[in-house]
């Protein structure tokens, strides 16, 4: 029985050290995790239209009533926009089927 213990205290050791390894930087990712930086970026403040193919049948986007932005990153794959409101959000660029903006 105590070598049953034994061995699983050293499991736990070595999985608290696996898992706390991986948490030792300490700033949050920004950029995607692949490193690319934006090909574009646009700041200011913009008012964004935008619709997406949610699945065949469904689109979703603003509308008529435009989503206020102060920031938009073009990649290749995606978009990400940000705004004051909701903080951010990721278009990507095959369920786009509107973007514009003023």
């Amino acid at each position: 029985m105590k070598r049953h213990v034994m061995i699983l205290n050293c499991v736990v050791f070595v999985c608290f050290t696996l898992a706390f390894t991986g948490c030792s930087d300490n700033t949050a990712a920004s950029t995607p995790a692949d490193k690319s930086l934006a090909r574009r970026t646009l700041r200011g403040s913009f008012d964004l239209y935008y619709t997406i193919q949610t699945d065949p049948s469904t689109t979703s986007g603003t509308g008529s009533i435009p989503k206020k932005v102060s920031a938009m990153h073009f990649y290749e794959n995606y978009i990400v926009i940000e705004g004051a409101e909701s903080g951010g959000r990721l278009f990507p660029v095959d369920m786009i089927k509107e973007f514009r903006w003023k």
